[in-house]
């Protein structure tokens, strides 16, 4: 199974980043642009888990998110990696009050290397990407656009579990699945995906 843990975004979120892509769109038509609805905050990719060891992978989660409090979490501003200039990614930025999500984000960056899933060397970002562009000219109109997004406030929600998500690679885009959904308070599991 092809796994990640994340933060899921709210329907009033959701419609407002989907907006943006609108708006980004106008700029740059050769962008794989996220579909409103898959609109989420990764805080860990493992990729593909043996099934045999998707209850571990939820274990480790539950164990990362022991301890670990509810947040709140803000979408403000946009940008691109690995520059403005050229964007390979679009995201819009994410802010928490804390570093509650870094801090669980280094936790199952950490911990997963115990299902063989190897750890991100670079420092974590806390975005929630909005399409992947693979043209590496610049963008100059894209930039602009992204370049007056900033400090823009899209909306904010409280966060209080994250998503054990699976990916299925379908050919006209992903389908995501909730495993399981462990709350922030004590890392008890809220509900089980089917």
């Amino acid at each position: 199974m092809r796994l990640f843990v994340a933060v899921e975004l709210d329907d009033a979120l959701r419609d407002a980043l989907g907006r943006l892509i609108g708006d980004l769109r106008r700029a740059e038509g050769a962008v794989k642009w996220v579909e409103p609805r898959h609109l989420h905050l990764t805080l860990k990719f493992l990729g593909e888990v043996a099934e045999s060891r998707v209850a571990d992978a939820a274990q480790i989660v539950r164990d990362g998110a022991t301890g670990v409090p509810p947040f709140r979490l803000e979408a403000r501003g946009a940008g691109g990696f690995p520059d403005l200039r050229r964007p390979r990614v679009i995201f819009a930025g994410a802010e928490t009050e804390s570093d509650t999500a870094r801090e669980l984000a280094r936790r199952l960056n950490e911990e997963m290397q115990l299902l063989d899933v190897p750890a991100e060397d670079r420092p974590f970002q806390c975005h929630i990407t909005l399409g992947r562009r693979r043209d590496p000219r610049p963008a100059p109109r894209l930039a602009a656009r992204l370049e007056g997004c900033a400090g823009r406030l899209f909306g904010a929600l409280s966060v209080g579990h994250v998503t054990l998500m699976r990916s299925i690679l379908t050919p006209t885009g992903p389908i995501y699945e909730p495993v399981e959904r462990i709350g922030l308070r004590g890392g008890r599991a809220m509900q089980r995906g089917g």
